[in-house]
């Protein structure tokens, strides 16, 4: 009893929703893209980064130990300003974060896909394989009452070699594409749900893209850098408490203010160029990666709506015949009712049948998947 609870457990069925919950908690590109986003956080800390201070001491003097320190500061506007920059980078960092995590979850659906799909040929072929066996067996026995010829005994073996080896081939990458499944989960997966038509929920066809949220805050961050570069052109303040070398003063110590004059100006103004252009190019990057978006976008309603319109053709009259021509045709081949290579063809075109549904229903999952995507859900 303990054994067959083990192996139940062993062989649980994970679905679509698990697998992409697991790989968004465990997958290496998620932790990656999250640590990011605490190392931006950390800088902002650096907002205030004046120059370290500048102590010295001298000994021997005429008065003993003798110091000085030197402290220089940025125009105070620098400072906040450097402020709102690393805070727009940290909402960057996070928004790059929510786009790994859109992107992981339609790379898992899109391998849970694949081993469903891949799982389902495998049932199909084995079916098919079986098929072809006991006609090749039949064929056989046929040829040698002197009921069919040569020829037709030749293309039963042909089919049935060519479908054993593609089950043999399918099954070898219904393994690949599960251990690839398993990978992203950090499980060791056995068996996925069935395939089925994926449900295709409210899109809205002209609105915003998952990337949206992030190019918007990439835009802010060069506008932060820029207003940065403009306010590093002001002049800086520097305080110190200073010896004077003068004996006959009777202030050995004292303080000093003054301010840092920025006369290379080439510098500034080659810094300030750089950020303006910055903030051009990602405005240009936003429209193209925009323009992209919309152009695959309708791609993909395209082939949904062709895939659909097939699917229900296949559902409502193929695949519902499939097996009534499958079990006709080999009854009337057994029977010498038809001319046998005739019916040996329209088998294997009635069980391919099979194969363009599953290749049919592959391409309308994808549709939905990646339309799902692009819309950020």
């Amino acid at each position: 009893m303990c054994l067959g609870a083990l192996s139940e457990l062993h062989a649980q069925v994970i679905s679509e929703k698990e697998a992409v919950d697991q790989a968004l908690n465990n997958y290496p590109s998620m932790q990656i893209a999250n640590m990011r986003t605490q190392i931006q956080k950390e800088l902002e800390r650096t907002a205030f980064n004046p120059q370290q201070t500048q102590l010295t001491f001298e000994v021997p003097t005429d008065f003993g130990l003798a110091f000085e320190f030197h402290q220089q500061f940025d125009f105070p506007g620098v400072y906040s300003t450097r402020s709102k920059w690393l805070k727009s980078q940290t909402r960057n960092t996070a928004e790059a974060a929510n786009i790994t995590r859109h992107e992981l979850t339609r790379d898992v659906r899109l391998s849970y896909l694949d081993v469903q799909v891949l799982e389902a040929f495998v049932r199909i072929l084995s079916r098919q394989d079986s098929l072809w066996r006991d006609i090749e067996i039949s064929t056989q026995r046929l040829f040698d009452g002197g009921q069919i010829n040569r020829a037709d005994v030749l293309y039963a073996s042909k089919q049935a070699g060519l479908i054993n080896n593609r089950l043999a081939n399918t099954r070898i990458d219904a393994i690949n594409a599960l251990a690839g499944l398993s990978l992203y989960t950090g499980q060791n997966l056995t068996e996925v749900e069935a395939l089925s038509v994926l449900p295709l929920t409210l899109l809205d066809t002209m609105g915003s893209f998952y990337f949206d949220q992030y190019l918007s805050e990439s835009k802010q961050v060069a506008e932060r850098k820029l207003a940065v570069s403009k306010a590093e052109r002001m002049p800086g303040l520097i305080v110190g408490y200073l010896r004077t070398p003068d004996r006959d003063t009777e202030f050995r110590y004292r303080f000093n203010a003054g301010v840092t004059i920025p006369l290379w100006q080439g510098q500034y103004q080659g810094e300030v160029d750089a950020g303006k252009i910055a903030l051009e190019t990602r405005q240009a990057e936003t429209a193209l990666q925009r323009q992209q978006a919309q152009t695959r976008r309708r791609q993909l309603l395209q082939t949904l709506g062709q895939t659909s319109s097939a699917l229900n053709w296949f559902e409502r009259t193929a695949i519902p015949q499939t097996d009534d021509l499958v079990l006709t045709y080999r009854r009337l081949y057994e029977g010498g009712e038809v001319d046998y290579a005739l019916a040996l063809r329209n088998i294997a075109d009635a069980v391919d049948m099979q194969t363009e549904y599953l290749e049919t229903l592959k391409r309308y999952n994808q549709s939905v998947i990646e339309l799902e995507f692009l819309s950020g859900q």
